[in-house]
Parts: structure tokens; C-alpha cells; sequence
């Protein structure tokens, strides 16, 4: 009963804190792999009739296939005669009529069943009610027909039967038909009768059918009595190779591998001793299971071995579970159970020897296969999960910060589409929301540039090999990055050249594309917000003149010149303003932040700690750059200029004169009086109390509220600093 408790529910609340405020991506997937389905989305039941469909319309792709079945689901009777699907066209091209009629029928079918059973909140009327059930009823009595369409003529007749709850009929109509494993109609037939077998009471039958045709949605379903150690036994002792087992086995595991990975996230966990119920239900599984081993009755040893290397391997057993992973490797089991043998053997070797350089080149042959099995699946979860929860940490401990980012790069490009590599297409939607860019831009400009050579050096181990870049593909994506880098550090001379060498195309194809269309970094920022319309057409296409960030560090080279080469301190003055205006639209404070950077955060402060400012106003050269170009302005002679530079400095939120703190629901202001920008603000409200400012202080709404919440140092003129403007 505990067990039931602990593992059973454990799994309902680790789905529930996903749907918490912030995200965070899954990385701790399951190692133990027996069940060909992946359970998520049911089995490829489908699959046959799609190809069959596929080679009908002349050798269509299985995904256009798929996706014409989709939209017969869609269509009204009344649609099937003006329908340009592409089935039902090719069949009108033909002159098909046996397999117009069909279709017609099958579309009859599939309105007919969304009607009754509804998947949004169009709910039918008792008219359509009646309707449906009338069409199924037309379909249900249809006469067994012979000719290419006879299978599927019979499944249709079940499925209208199912549909309106005569399931002995169903039952009737697959018993019998000819038990055609091959025909593309067959697995979908299977698994209606075994949801018909359910219903008449027959469970066990219709569990055995389930198991075999890897339905695991269903199976939790049905067989969760028998989800726990006491299941194993009775189904091991009804049929030591019963086709149930390999759920029931990982179905154990991975519930073990769910409670110690939350065990820390529930309090009621530890108060109910879950440690302690785990613990004796693992020995009492290891036992068990070394019983079948030692037994030699079931042919899937080697799924029983690895299960009782996981199970040491979650309880910290690291050389028990090696030892037993080992000897996993050579008992018999389908190709599936022993591939997972080979799998789980990583995780226990480098457990078990711990991660170094040379435990990881003896992991190489199963680390390339994992690569090699594709973007999707089982063996690209284990790759994650490895170099998330078990390789980072180590490398991060050892301050290998480039080994770090190269996995996190092969991470990056083994589970998206987009590997530069390999010459695929540059995806800006992937590649700057990833981890991988996250961690590559946190790099300053020189350690950034150290890391591309040792990217693009020779590599020192096989496990680096593996990863390694063998082209250099990415180098117009390495040129961007590091010439905007560059820029955000200031070093614009050292930039300009990274930037020529930049194609315009690939500035147009980015996601900071609309922004740089829609905004001009010569604008005053303090006096204007230039808005982009966040609704506008994402499939826009821009083709820019010229590279915005090269002509940015032009223009900043040439004012820094001019500024340079002139002894007249008013003139100096005025190109100190300029200055100041294009860097602080370039810093992440600006409307044209795209110059230094590739996004940043719609808040001022972190969602995780409002007591520390967000990272992207501390530090900022560009900021820093652009206040010294201020205080030189605002020394100026000239009362305009001195205005807008004292404004200016008001503006700039580097250092920023207050923190949001949340209490009760809502946002508390508090102030920090020793902040720089709390010093300008002052400096602003104590002009505007002088009766002598501009408009554009004096209606200022900010610096309104300002004054209201530090009213008494705020509306006094200062004794020492009282002719500042006069």
C-alpha cells in the first residue's frame, strides 16, 4: 500500500510543479528502456494504412499522407464532392470507384464519431445527435464486402459498431476476419478489439494485446493493481515470458528513478519515510529478480539483469550496479533490452569509475551511437541526460569552461534541427534562446575568442573528437557574435573587422531583424521610445543596405576622432552628448540594445530575486561609456545641453535608484539612496523645484512620483550645488 502511495502519486505531482510560473527544462529522462513505444502518444498503429495511402497518391511522402488522413477527419459530408484532398482527388483521377465509394463511407464515419464524441466545446444538438447515430447505424449494417478494400470495409463496420456501444458485434466481426498480421488495416482492427474485450469483461485478453502492440496509455490504464513488486510476481508466476512483463519491470524502475529524483521537492515524502519504503522495495525487487536470472525460465534475462543494476545505480551502489550492468551485457532479450543493457552500462561504468577524460574515451563507441541514432528518441534523452545532470557538473567543477560549452553545444545541435556542422539552415529561433548561446555570450570578447580556436584545434581526447567541429560552417554566425561582443565591450575598432565579414543576408534572416527596420540609435532615448509592433507579420522578410552595427562603430570611431582632434571644449561638448546618445541606445537600457546583444529581459529586475538588479544594468560598458560622455556635457556652458544631460543621467538605469520588493500580493518601491541613479534623480528634482526647468522636467511623471516618495530632500534646492544652473 505504501508503495502505491509513494511511487504512484509521486508521479501525479511532478507533473504538477511544471505548471509553476518559470520554466525549466527536463533533463533527468529515464535511462531504463525495455518497451518499444516511447507511451507518450500511443503506437504507430497508423503507420501501414499512411504508407499504403502514400504509395495509392503516387509515392507522396508518409508526412503528406499522414496529414491527408488528417483533413478527411475534418471534413463534413457535405465537403467529400468540391474536397481538393489529395486522396480523394487521386482517386477521382483514376476513376476509382470502389475507393471513392470507400472514402466516401470513411468520411461519413469520422464526422459522424467527432460528432458524438466532441474534442472542443462545439457540443452537438439532439438533432446532430441523432444524425451521427443514424449515419453509424447506415455504416455499422453495410454488407462484408470482397476486393482490395475488404479489411478496411470491416473495420469501418467495428468501428461504427464500437461507436455505438455494440462491442460484442466488434468482438465478432475480428474473430472472424483472416488474422492478417500484415495488412495495414490489422493493427488498428487489434486494438479496437481488444478495447471491445474490455468492455465485455474479457481484461486480461484485451491486457495481453495491449502489451503486445506496446500500447502503454492503455495499459496504465488497465493494469495498475498490478504496477508494483506483488504484480511482478503473479504475472512472472502465470508466465515467466508474459508480453506484460517489460511494462511492469520499467513501469518499477522508472518510479524509482521518479521518487529519488523528487524525494528532496516533498516534505510529506520524508514524513511518511519514503527512503525507507524505497529502499526495502528495492531489495525486495533485486531479490526477486535475481531469482528469475538465477532461474533461466524467461528469455529476457538481460531486462531483468539491467533492472537490478538500476536500481543499485539509484541507491548510490555504484560498484554493485556495475558489476550487475556487466553482466547484463551478455544474457538474451529482444534487440531493445539489449541495447538498454549497453545503455545503462554507461551510466554505471562512469558512476562506477567516475568521469574522467579516460573513462569518457571508453564510453565513445556508445556515446556515437547515441549520436547516431537521430534528433529524436530514446538514445538522444540519454545524450541529454548525461551531459546535463552528470558530465556539466564535473567539467564546471574542474573549470573546464570550454569543454563545457562544447557539450553544450552537442547538445544543442543533436536535439534541434539546426547543426552548422553539417551545413544545415542557420535557424535563428533555435540557436538564441539555447542554453548553449546563453552560456557562449556570458564569455567575454577574448575568452570568446580563445574558444572558437579551441574548437577549431586539434582534439586532445576521442570523447572531444566526437564533438568536435570537422568544418568550418558556423564561421559567418562565430563573426556576428563576436563582433557584437566586441561592441558591447567598447572595443568597437576591434569589431568593425568581424562585421565585414558579415553577409547582409545573414542580419536580415535574425530575429533582431524588426528592430533594427524600426529604430534609429541616433534618437535621444530619454526623450523618445521608438516602438516595434510585437504583432506584426513574423514571416516578414527585411533586406538591409548595410550592416547597423559596422556603421555604429564607424560613427562612434569618427565622433571619438572628431572629439579627439579638437581643443574647443563647447564643440567637445556637444559630441560628448552625441556620444552618449548612440551608446546608450546600444547598451541594454536602449530601444536599439540589438547592436550589443541578441535579446534582453522585458523587467528591470530578475523574476527569481527582486532584491538584486537584473545583470544587464550592472556592468554595462556602453552605459559606463556613455555616463562619462554626460558628465562632460553637463559641464558645459550651454543651458540646453546641460539640461538634457542631467536628464540623461537621470535616465540611464545603471545602478538603479530603486528595487521592486513583492509583499502581500503586490509590488513594494524601495528606494536605494546611495545608488548613482538616485544621486541624478535628485540632482533633476532639485532643478525642477528651482521654477527654472523645461517642460520636459517639469511634467516628467517619473521624476513626479520621485519627488512625491522622497519629498523632503527632493523639493529643497541644495545650499552647495544651487548655481548649477545658473
Amino acid at each position: 500500500m505504501k508503495k502505491s502511495i509513494v511511487l504512484s502519486l509521486l508521479l501525479i505531482l511532478s507533473f504538477g510543479v511544471g505548471w509553476s510560473c518559470v520554466f525549466y527544462p527536463v533533463t533527468n529522462y529515464y535511462i531504463y528502456k525495455v518497451v518499444p513505444d516511447d507511451g507518450a502518444s500511443g503506437p504507430s498503429l497508423y503507420e501501414g494504412s499512411i504508407r499504403k495511402w502514400a504509395d495509392y497518391c503516387g509515392g507522396i511522402s508518409l508526412e503528406d499522407a499522414d496529414a491527408a488522413l488528417t483533413e478527411l477527419s475534418l471534413l463534413s459530408p457535405d465537403d467529400f464532392a468540391q474536397s481538393k484532398n489529395i486522396i480523394i482527388h487521386t482517386a477521382r483521377q483514376r476513376g476509382d470507384v470502389p475507393t471513392i465509394a470507400y472514402l466516401r463511407d470513411l468520411v461519413d464515419y469520422l464526422y459522424a464519431s467527432k460528432t458524438l464524441h466532441p474534442h472542443d466545446w462545439a457540443y452537438p444538438t439532439k438533432q446532430d445527435v441523432a444524425s451521427a447515430r443514424k449515419i453509424l447505424q447506415r455504416l455499422s449494417a453495410l454488407p462484408l464486402k470482397s476486393g482490395k478494400w475488404s479489411g478496411e470495409y470491416r473495420l469501418l463496420r467495428a468501428r461504427s459498431a464500437f461507436a455505438l456501444g455494440r462491442y460484442a458485434e466488434v468482438a465478432q466481426l475480428w474473430e472472424s476476419s483472416t488474422k492478417d498480421a500484415t495488412a495495414s488495416w490489422s493493427p488498428i482492427f487489434r486494438n479496437l478489439y481488444a478495447g471491445a474485450l474490455v468492455r465485455l469483461g474479457r481484461r486480461e485478453e484485451a491486457v495481453r494485446i495491449y502489451a503486445e502492440q506496446g500500447d502503454v496509455q492503455s495499459l496504465r490504464y488497465l493494469v495498475y493493481q498490478l504496477r508494483n513488486l506483488a504484480g511482478i510476481r503473479a504475472e512472472y508466476a502465470a508466465d515467466p515470458n508474459s508480453p506484460l512483463l517489460p511494462y511492469l519491470v520499467e513501469d518499477l524502475v522508472t518510479n524509482v528513478q521518479e521518487t529519488y529524483d523528487n524525494a528532496d521537492d516533498f516534505t510529506y515524502l520524508k514524513e511518511i519515510d519514503c527512503a525507507g519504503v524505497v529502499e526495502r522495495e528495492q531489495r525486495d525487487f533485486i531479490a526477486f529478480a535475481q531469482k528469475v536470472v538465477a532461474e533461466k525460465r524467461s528469455h529476457s534475462l538481460a531486462m531483468w539483469q539491467s533492472a537490478i543494476a538500476m536500481l543499485h545505480y539509484y541507491a548510490g551502489r555504484y560498484a554493485e550496479a556495475d558489476r550487475a550492468a556487466e553482466a547484463a551485457l551478455k544474457l538474451s532479450g529482444t534487440p531493445l533490452m539489449r541495447t538498454n543493457a549497453r545503455d545503462v552500462r554507461v551510466f554505471t561504468y562512469l558512476a562506477h569509475r567516475g568521469i574522467t577524460d579516460a573513462t569518457l574515451d571508453a564510453v565513445v563507441p556508445d556515446l556515437r551511437r547515441w549520436k547516431q541514432d537521430g534528433k529524436e528518441g530514446h538514445s538522444n534523452r540519454l545524450l541529454t541526460r548525461l551531459i546535463k545532470q552528470d558530465l556539466l557538473p564535473v567539467l564546471s567543477k574542474a573549470h573546464r569552461r570550454f569543454d563545457e560549452l562544447l557539450l553544450l553545444r552537442a547538445d544543442f545541435y543533436d536535439s534541434t534541427f539546426v547543426n552548422m556542422d553539417e551545413g544545415s539552415p542557420y535557424d535563428a529561433n533555435e540557436i538564441y534562446g539555447s542554453d548553449y548561446f546563453d552560456t557562449l555570450y556570458a564569455l567575454s570578447a577574448d575568452s570568446m575568442k580563445a574558444y572558437y580556436n579551441y574548437l577549431h584545434a586539434p582534439a586532445q581526447h576521442e570523447w572531444q573528437r566526437l564533438w568536435k567541429p570537422t568544418t568550418h560552417f558556423d564561421k559567418e554566425f562565430y563573426n556576428d557574435v563576436m563582433g557584437t561582443k566586441l561592441l558591447s565591450e567598447c572595443r568597437f575598432e576591434e569589431a568593425i573587422p568581424y562585421f565585414k565579414q558579415t553577409s547582409l543576408d545573414f542580419i536580415s534572416s535574425q530575429n533582431i531583424a524588426p528592430y533594427v527596420a524600426a529604430r534609429d540609435y541616433k534618437v535621444e532615448r530619454w526623450f523618445k521610445h521608438q516602438p516595434v509592433d510585437e504583432d506584426g507579420d513574423p514571416e516578414a522578410e527585411y533586406a538591409f543596405r548595410e550592416d547597423v552595427k559596422l556603421k555604429f562603430c564607424q560613427n562612434i570611431l569618427s565622433l571619438q576622432s572628431q572629439f579627439n582632434s579638437t581643443s574647443d571644449a563647447a564643440k567637445r561638448q556637444r559630441i560628448a552628448y552625441r556620444l552618449a546618445t548612440y551608446l546608450a541606445q546600444a547598451s541594454a537600457a536602449g530601444d536599439c540594445w540589438f547592436l550589443s546583444r541578441y535579446g534582453v529581459g522585458s523587467s528591470l529586475w530578475t523574476w527569481e530575486d527582486r532584491d538584486m538588479p537584473d545583470d544587464r544594468f550592472v556592468g554595462d560598458p556602453l552605459q559606463q561609456l556613455s555616463l562619462r560622455y554626460l558628465n562632460l556635457a553637463l559641464a558645459s556652458s550651454d543651458r540646453d545641453l546641460r539640461e538634457r544631460a542631467l536628464y540623461a543621467m537621470a535616465w540611464l538605469p545603471m545602478d538603479p535608484a530603486y528595487k521592486e520588493v513583492f509583499e502581500n500580493d503586490t509590488f513594494r518601491r524601495v528606494y536605494r539612496k546611495q545608488s548613482r541613479q538616485f544621486k541624478a534623480y535628485m540632482d533633476l528634482a532639485r532643478w525642477r523645484a528651482t521654477g527654472q526647468a523645461s517642460a520636459f522636467v517639469t511634467h516628467c511623471d517619473i521624476l513626479t512620483r520621485f519627488a512625491r516618495d522622497n519629498y523632503r530632500q527632493a523639493v529643497r534646492p541644495p545650499r552647495k550645488q544651487a548655481d548649477i544652473f545658473n
